[in-house]
């Protein structure tokens, strides 16, 4: 059946399998500078995509002292500021506890959610993970993003019931 025609709150009731193949997008900041670092998505999302995992890790640090950001964008921001004025690609803070727009880090900490099933206007953007740290000694910051696109046709007997 097609279900190209239906709201996004009728789509997100759909069952998890509903969604097809999800794909992990992967993207990692290298370096020792104490200022923003920023790393792209080599692929666009979908025009409309579901956010299932996000996993950030602060790898090979000694200390790390400062704060990391997921948003998406067309191009690598020159700044912090700049990268600011983009979406954020994980819900604002409220909807999900414990997120906040800005998340600050600490000595190898690990911050990780899961099952977040959270749909997003994505319109072809990429992912940037933008790394802002006061101080950094030797640290690698790596994040994990787990999408599926929007289904746009269920089987007919999922709605027969």
């Amino acid at each position: 059946m097609d279900i190209r025609n239906w709201g996004l709150d009728q789509i997100m009731m759909l069952p998890d399998h509903c969604f097809g193949r999800r794909w992990p997008i992967f993207l990692k900041t290298v370096g020792a500078a104490a200022s923003p670092r920023f790393a792209i998505s080599p692929q666009g999302l979908p025009d409309m995509c579901v956010i299932w995992w996000i996993s950030v890790v602060a790898a090979k640090a000694t200390i790390i002292v400062g704060e990391f950001e997921l948003r998406i964008g067309d191009e690598v921001p020159a700044n912090w500021a700049a990268f600011q004025l983009q979406d954020l690609l994980y819900p604002r803070p409220g909807i999900y506890p414990g997120l906040t727009e800005s998340i600050g880090t600490a000595t190898n900490v690990y911050p990780f959610w899961g099952k977040l099933r959270y749909p997003v206007h994505a319109q072809g953007r990429r992912i940037i993970l933008g790394v802002n740290a006061a101080f950094f000694v030797g640290a690698d910051v790596q994040a994990c993003v787990v999408v599926s696109s929007i289904p746009t046709e269920v089987p007919d007997c999922l709605l027969s019931v």
